[in-house]
């Protein structure tokens, strides 16, 4: 049988400690007696500081290079600590961009950092739940057309600017209508109702292939969030398998068939969650968890299962509503085990 050394032509080392991480480094860790490699893997790393603190997002849109953080609101409390500002990301660093026209929280974003939409939620104003729809070209906002079934917040949805959808959210007095509306970049149109009405889920995406997992029902039973699969075929919903872990609030991105949830608020007790979980459109799989636990951020939208963001959210904490981690390749240490 050949041996390593003639198979890549020269020993595997000896070291005390880990090396610095060289693609495909193979080494015999002495102090803890294991032999070790480096491999590849998708991995959250910390990314740049939010100029603005964002403690409940208003919308995310974009990619972990060209991404957005839309309005929202930047502590606890009324409606009055709700913010404007658009914040745009490069995949380094944050900068201010354009306010919004009504600065709102607990509303959809989606499309790119040059075309982006953000439509629903909650504004500092009298009504407070909003139907309003703005577009956003790269640098200004421009009102849009209204949602038609009214006033809502806290819904979920996906798409680009001209072909967006949203579904379910909460109205007045705290019902969860199940509603499902598509937008074509002018007007928009009501649809099929989700079978399981539901608020503060995540979505991935587009107008005739959608996914929408996770959030809050009317249920009592499941009050913490649950871990409902359903998928969007253009006409109609159907249940797919069930996320790992009941949550809502949580971070979302990707497609029907490549979808990724991550964060989020959930049993036991309303805790806050890091678990990350992707979707391949059939099932459910665990992933490397976020480094910090929180609900509410602002995504990457647009991201992928491989490449996205997760800025600011509710951990807790006012000095972490400023955090954003990367979802990316990363090295790491992996250790060769017998079985």
């Amino acid at each position: 049988m050949a041996d390593y050394k003639g198979i890549k032509g020269f020993k595997v080392q000896s070291l005390a400690s880990d090396p610095t991480l060289v693609e495909g480094q193979v080494w015999y860790n002495t102090a803890g007696y294991a032999l070790k490699y480096q491999a590849s893997a998708t991995t959250w790393s910390s990314g740049g500081t939010l100029g603005t603190a964002v403690y409940n997002k208003g919308g995310g849109a974009g990619t972990l290079t060209a991404g957005l953080a839309i309005s929202g609101k930047d502590s606890p409390g009324p409606v009055a600590n709700i913010i404007s500002v658009t914040q745009k990301y490069d995949g380094s660093s944050w900068t201010a961009g354009n306010d919004v026209n009504d600065g709102r929280y607990a509303a959809v974003g989606c499309g790119s950092a040059t075309a982006a939409l953000l439509t629903g939620g909650q504004v500092n104003a009298t009504p407070e739940l909003f139907a309003g729809t703005e577009e956003y070209g790269g640098t200004s906002w421009v009102s849009g057309n209204n949602m038609t079934r009214g006033k809502c917040r806290a819904l979920s949805g996906a798409g680009i600017q001209t072909a967006a959808w949203v579904a379910g959210g909460r109205n007045d007095p705290g019902g969860f209508p199940g509603e499902m509306e598509t937008y074509d970049g002018t007007s928009w149109t009501e649809v099929n109702n989700l079978n399981t009405a539901r608020a503060l889920a995540g979505a991935g995406g587009t107008t005739t292939a959608g996914v929408i997992f996770g959030g809050i029902t009317g249920d009592p039973s499941l009050t913490g969030g649950t871990a409902i699969t359903e998928e969007w075929d253009g006409t109609s919903w159907t249940n797919l398998n069930n996320m790992n872990q009941n949550r809502r609030e949580l971070g979302s991105c990707g497609t029907q068939t490549a979808a990724f949830g991550f964060g989020g608020i959930g049993p036991p007790s309303n805790a806050k969650h890091a678990v990350a979980e992707t979707y391949d459109g059939t099932s459910w799989t665990e992933t490397s968890d976020l480094a910090t636990a929180r609900y509410a951020g602002a995504p990457a939208n647009a991201g992928t299962t491989t490449s996205t963001f997760y800025a600011g959210g509710n951990t807790g904490s006012a000095p972490t509503y400023t955090i954003t981690e990367e979802f990316g390749p990363s090295n790491v240490v992996k250790t060769v085990t017998v079985s």
